[in-house]
């Protein structure tokens, strides 16, 4: 009984020792990266087409494949790709090489406006029937 008694005080030291590191791990996140868990309100939709503003593809354009508004990223079509070595699935076969585009910040990213072909800012406007449309900031039209 004696060694029982033990064995479960060990395990709860285990436990509240891993619950104090999630904890910290968490606060760590959320005061380093404040984009993390954050639903932020994002002005490029997936369909879009847009200009990348930054990095190694600076001035390529694509469109928006997905769009992860909690980590303020969007993923763009022939853009940002990056190569994986995956084993193979049974013996006797060879592994694959899955190239993948990967995701990139919205602020890197900016609207080409479909009318004029330019890359714009994006704004809301509200029409008279309450209706609220994205408009680009450049033609004045909406997007």
């Amino acid at each position: 009984l004696t060694t029982h008694y033990s064995l479960l005080t060990t395990h709860y030291s285990l436990l509240t020792t891993h619950y104090s590191l999630l904890t910290t791990h968490y606060s760590l996140l959320t005061t380093h990266y404040p984009l993390f868990m954050n639903n932020i309100r994002l002005k490029i939709k997936t369909g879009d087409t847009v200009k990348i503003l930054s990095g190694k593809d600076k001035g390529k354009s694509g469109k928006v494949i997905k769009v992860l508004p909690k980590l303020g990223k969007a993923t763009v079509e022939g853009v940002n790709l990056h190569t994986r070595f995956e084993r193979s699935k049974q013996a006797g076969q060879p592994g694959k090489k899955v190239t993948f585009f990967g995701p990139l910040q919205i602020s890197k990213l900016m609207l080409i406006d479909p009318n004029s072909g330019e890359p714009t800012r994006v704004k809301y406007t509200f029409l008279e029937n309450g209706v609220k449309q994205r408009t680009a900031k450049s033609s004045g039209k909406a997007v």
